[in-house]
């Protein structure tokens, strides 16, 4: 199947290279040079047409060109060839065609783009990390901390969770953004060792699962990160290649939360850990 939709993509692309190098020999041995550069620039404008629309469109536009160039070749008095294959109506018949042949193929590409992006979508969906931060999704990292809460309870281990979150962010521009994160997400993994377990959290947060970390170890943990923080560079894609201080784009909060005795869920630790990120 995925064969079959190649070589129709093939033909398509061929169809119109095709179509676009008849035309230019036709232009090329019927007309005089001035005539040309009309010629070409309404096969051009055809050809545009058609892409950017539908076969439909593309048909619409090949008539209306054809109708112009009728009138043209009438106005400059240009006369048919005696030649049964180089002449004006096959020249024409070519103008008829490149519109839709070029619309076809942007119906195909749309397709197979759709397809693909439906592709792309499904994968992600199934995917537990995040391909973005290369990190947990947020609803994982919840199910990983669940199953940590579930041992943590049942052993009386300790547990302890940091929520890190940049606020009063001096830019709102999406790359920005996403460079600023990752960084963050290098100095976490880098400031512990496992079983510590690092997943995005949303929005500008970054949610940091410490098995086995009493609360005065998470808040030691906690500092640590933030003096890295203020120094760590990110870097923009196609932004300076020397990157900037995490610092100057935003300001690093955190707010740690432990598993107290009783019983206590995963649910009650993320309510206390995100509270209030800016205390802490």
């Amino acid at each position: 199947m995925k064969a079959n939709k190649a070589t129709g993509l093939r033909g398509w692309i061929l169809g119109l290279i095709l179509a676009a190098l008849v035309a230019g020999f036709l232009i090329a041995n019927i007309n005089t040079y001035n005539i040309n550069l009309v010629y070409l620039g309404l096969f051009l404008i055809v050809v545009a047409m058609g892409l950017l629309t539908n076969p439909w469109g593309g048909l619409i536009a090949s008539s209306i060109a054809v109708f112009a160039l009728l009138l043209l070749n009438q106005y400059v008095s240009i006369n048919p060839l005696p030649d049964n294959f180089v002449n004006l109506a096959s020249e024409m018949v070519v103008f008829l065609v490149a519109g839709p042949l070029a619309g076809w193929f942007s119906q195909v590409i749309e397709t197979r783009q759709a397809q693909l992006d439906h592709l792309i979508s499904e994968v992600e969906s199934q995917s537990t990390h995040d391909m973005i931060f290369n990190t947990l999704k947020p609803e994982w990292g919840e199910a990983r901390l669940e199953e940590e809460a579930a041992r943590a309870i049942s052993y009386k281990r300790p547990l302890s969770i940091a929520v890190l979150q940049f606020v009063e962010q001096a830019s709102q521009d999406r790359d920005e953004r996403v460079a600023a994160i990752q960084a963050l997400i290098r100095v976490v993994r880098s400031t512990t060792a496992s079983p510590s377990v690092v997943s995005y959290y949303g929005e500008n947060r970054v949610l940091l699962i410490l098995p086995e970390h009493t609360g005065e170890r998470a808040l030691m943990v906690l500092n640590n990160i933030r003096k890295r923080a203020d120094t760590e560079l990110y870097f923009v894609a196609g932004g300076a290649a020397l990157g900037n201080p995490l610092g100057q784009w935003g300001k690093l909060r955190g707010n740690v939360a432990s598993l107290a005795p009783g019983d206590e869920n995963a649910n009650d630790l993320l309510q206390r850990a995100t509270l209030d990120p800016s205390s802490g």
